[in-house]
């Protein structure tokens, strides 16, 4: 700290209180132990002693040890009987104070603490720490014993952590992510206050509950990772979504003290709500077909294998259909290319409209389209077949003020354990729909396999 700082100006003493107001990530716990530390080789130095004599309302200093010299360079006699000339070396800053709580001691008995600056012979000043009782001599007159120690080191070490403590906060508050360090009984030690758990500035007291402070609960959260943080000292991590559809992802950490117990727990809160969008759009573009919108055949084979699978373990039934547009060829090359994907787009909007939620449409070729139709016999999948191509038949399609008419031809099976894999149950539907092409196109044709004895 500069000579002329001084950084309790609000009209308070210098008193013995360390770190202050500043504290952030050390807790107040921590704090103490290295003021401990620091006040013990302190007090293990030799003590300046000096004697403050009150007559009749008007002070003098009565004794001075020779070490004074040894730590400030001045020499006793340079203050002895001469009280105005020590009050003098007494930084500005702090002179009024200090003499004010002198007088008011001599009316208390006990040991009062302070702190003050003090001009040492090559006129920079030093810390003082000062700790003065009150007694009486012989004659019954009062009279201050001090007894002090150089404190600049101290200070600048506590100050220095201070300054360390400010800069890992403001660092913090730039970090987009909340974090927040509490203790084992779920009092807030350290909150950046910022990210996902930001707060109202009114609410934001360090040694509050996590609970109340964050959530406004009077108890602790249900779903508190921490519990278990506790009793396992492992980390516990996962992803979230909230129930505005933001998404988080939420690390809890232990900190353990020096025999392995956990003494503080921190929470890493982020919001990962663009990045799960992203994964989205990155597994829509992976997974589905650009012109059309359906899923693509990937996804489609991917899919209609765990069907299949799930159909053969557990007893299930599905359908299966394969779906070409009649004389898609010669509609490309009549009206183009733009003319062929507005028929493609017309055709899977249909489709969309009318298959069930739980039904699963792909694009699987060119101009050719596959429907896993879950829980669905041959019979039931027979007349949504004839359904969609009788829709088809009767919905043309429009592009550039042109009218385009088009039909569908339908290839459909059944699973039966017969099936040995999807691939031969999409063999023999692709089977049944070469024979609809073949037999005159806009038709339904169905080929299944018998059960095994």
């Amino acid at each position: 700290m500069a000579e002329n700082q001084d950084p309790h100006k609000n009209g308070k003493q210098h008193a013995h209180n360390g770190a202050g107001s500043s504290r952030r990530s050390l807790s107040d716990k921590q704090f103490r132990k290295i003021e401990e530390v620091l006040d013990t080789l302190i007090l293990q130095a030799p003590a300046i002693i000096c004697s403050f004599l009150v007559v009749d309302g008007e002070w003098d200093i009565k004794y001075v040890s020779d070490n004074i010299e040894t730590v400030t360079g001045l020499k006793p006699q340079d203050f002895t009987g001469k009280f105005k000339a020590w009050a003098s070396h007494v930084h500005p800053d702090d002179r009024d104070r200090l003499l004010a709580d002198m007088r008011r001691h001599t009316k208390n008995s006990g040991i009062q603490t302070l702190e003050y600056r003090l001009k040492n012979s090559k006129g920079k000043y030093q810390w003082i720490h000062d700790q003065q009782r009150v007694v009486e001599d012989k004659d019954g007159r009062i009279e201050i014993v001090s007894a002090w120690w150089d404190f600049t080191n101290r200070r600048k070490v506590v100050e220095a952590l201070q300054q360390s403590e400010l800069r890992f906060q403001k660092l913090l508050s730039l970090v987009p992510d909340m974090i927040s360090i509490q203790d084992t009984q779920m009092n807030i030690v350290y909150s950046n206050w910022s990210g996902i758990g930001e707060i109202p500035e009114e609410k934001r007291v360090l040694g509050t509950k996590c609970y109340k402070t964050y959530r406004g609960y009077d108890d602790i959260c249900r779903d508190c990772h921490a519990i278990s943080v506790l009793d396992t000292r492992e980390v516990h991590q996962e992803e979230r979504e909230l129930p505005d559809g933001r998404w988080i992802r939420l690390r809890v950490a232990p900190i353990l003290d020096d025999k392995n117990t956990v003494e503080y727990f921190v929470e890493w809160i982020r919001d990962i709500t663009e990045s799960k969008q992203a994964e989205k759009k990155l597994e829509h573009l992976a997974t589905t077909d650009d012109l059309t919108g359906l899923w693509n055949r990937r996804h489609f084979m991917n899919s209609a294998t765990g069907e299949f699978e799930r159909a053969r373990r557990y007893g299930q039934y599905f359908s299966l259909l394969m779906i070409d547009i009649d004389y898609f060829k010669k509609l490309n090359d009549t009206h183009g290319h733009a003319a062929g994907d507005a028929v493609l787009r017309h055709l899977a909007g249909m489709l969309k409209g009318s298959m069930r939620r739980t039904d699963i449409t792909g694009r699987v070729g060119g101009e050719e389209f596959s429907i896993i139709l879950p829980n669905t016999g041959i019979e039931n999948a027979e007349l949504l077949a004839e359904r969609l191509r009788l829709t088809v038949e009767k919905s043309p399609a429009s592009y550039s003020e042109k009218t385009l008419f088009l039909t569908v031809s339908i290839g459909l099976t059944a699973y039966s354990p017969g099936f040995e894999s999807i691939d031969e149950m999409l063999l023999l539907a692709d089977n049944a729909l070469y024979e609809a092409k073949e037999g005159g196109r806009n038709r339904v044709v169905i080929k299944s396999v018998r059960r095994n004895p």
